[in-house]
């Protein structure tokens, strides 16, 4: 008869310390790590997870505000591509704010560019928002202004303007006039689109769209 042969040692943990059963190093105890010798973490380590800690928290402002603007839309991946996004602006020391984010789609499957061509242009007192719609139906468009301290750790109150479009003004120009904010706050625009039936939200995934607007 074949022998089977146990390459597995037996351990078992009783209040922190672990006992082992080792044919190697014979039958001994382990105190749980950092019991008698502090754990340390390479220089390295520390400033990657200080990174990964500050990336989460801005990252966290902004996954709250896109759910709370357009709730049950944005997809599993979103908060993973949102922190990878702060992660590379700190990693980079990027000074640019919120640039990074710019035509981020909420959700890549149901993109903004299937629904028309959108433009926010800064004037001095107002933003110009330009749009030309693809589909001949009417349209819900929806502009959140979100932003934050210097930091992007501190959010200050959203702003939101909606807009209602006719299905014979797929193409137009319109003054956005938003809350004054301090003049060092990083400021982020957000756009939803929805397709109106007879003047009236479907809910399809298909007829909405959710992504960031850069600012020329």
């Amino acid at each position: 008869m074949a022998k089977i042969k146990n390459k597995f040692k037996l351990t078992r943990t009783v209040d922190g310390i672990t006992y082992v059963s080792s044919k190697a190093y014979q039958a001994h105890v382990r105190a749980k790590r950092g019991t008698y010798t502090p754990i340390s973490l390479a220089d390295g380590m520390k400033r990657s997870a200080a990174e990964q800690t500050q990336a989460n928290l801005m990252a966290k402002i902004v996954f709250d505000a896109v759910n709370k603007f357009a709730p049950k839309f944005k997809d599993g991946k979103f908060w993973s591509r949102l922190v990878s996004a702060f992660r590379l602006l700190i990693k980079e020391k990027n000074s640019k704010g919120y640039k990074p984010l710019d035509g981020l789609e909420v959700r890549p499957d149901y993109p903004m560019s299937k629904q028309g061509n959108f433009r926010l242009m800064k004037r001095v007192d107002a933003l110009v928002f330009s749009y030309r719609l693809k589909i001949a139906t009417g349209y819900r468009l929806s502009i959140l202004r979100m932003a934050t301290d210097q930091d992007m750790l501190i959010p200050y109150p959203d702003d939101v303007i909606i807009m209602v479009i006719g299905e014979d003004e797929l193409d137009g120009k319109v003054l956005l006039h938003f809350d004054a904010l301090p003049d060092e706050a990083q400021i982020l625009y957000v756009m939803k689109c929805e397709q109106l039936v007879n003047g009236k939200l479907i809910g399809k995934l298909s007829q909405k769209s959710v992504s960031f607007l850069s600012v020329s």
